[in-house]
């Protein structure tokens, strides 16, 4: 019986590691997919206004 209670024991540990693992997998995905989107904004909008102004002409600095 003691010896299946270890068993348990270490496979719930085991368990325990794999949820924290994916959870810090989920976080890092999450955050990647915020970073990609803000990224494509930051691109369309640069080709909004290359589109508008191509030569850069109309830019005030």
């Amino acid at each position: 019986m003691e010896k299946e209670i270890k068993q348990i024991s270490l496979s719930l540990k085991g368990i325990e590691e794999s949820l924290r693992a994916l959870a810090e997998d989920t976080k890092a995905k999450k955050e990647l997919d915020i970073e990609i989107m803000n990224k494509l904004n930051e691109f369309e909008s640069s080709l909004i206004d290359l589109k508008n102004d191509p030569f850069g002409l109309n830019k005030r600095d």
